[in-house]
């Protein structure tokens, strides 16, 4: 698979990046949050292949509480932190 361009792949992951503010005042659950997550998923994998760090750091990121009791919405913000670091590097 041919990797997009350096220009258009910045532009795509930044974009991703950008959506992340407004993702944080949306419910965990929000189809807009499922899209974002497919679409910043395949970004990465079309910019550094499926093998790469970046989307092994990706893939490793929870949105969503571990714990029984947690709180979803708060693990949802952290895992949207955790997004941006791995997207601005």
């Amino acid at each position: 698979m041919a990797r997009p361009n350096k220009i258009k792949a910045i532009e795509r992951l930044k974009k991703a990046l950008d959506a992340i503010p407004e993702l944080k005042r949306l419910p965990d659950d929000s189809p807009e949050f499922q899209k974002w997550h497919r679409n910043t998923r395949l970004a990465i994998i079309h910019t550094f292949g499926d093998t790469s760090s970046h989307i092994t750091d990706f893939n490793s990121l929870n949105f969503t509480s571990i714990v029984l009791y947690g709180d979803d919405q708060e693990a949802y913000v952290e895992g949207l932190e955790s997004a941006t670091s791995v997207l601005e590097s």
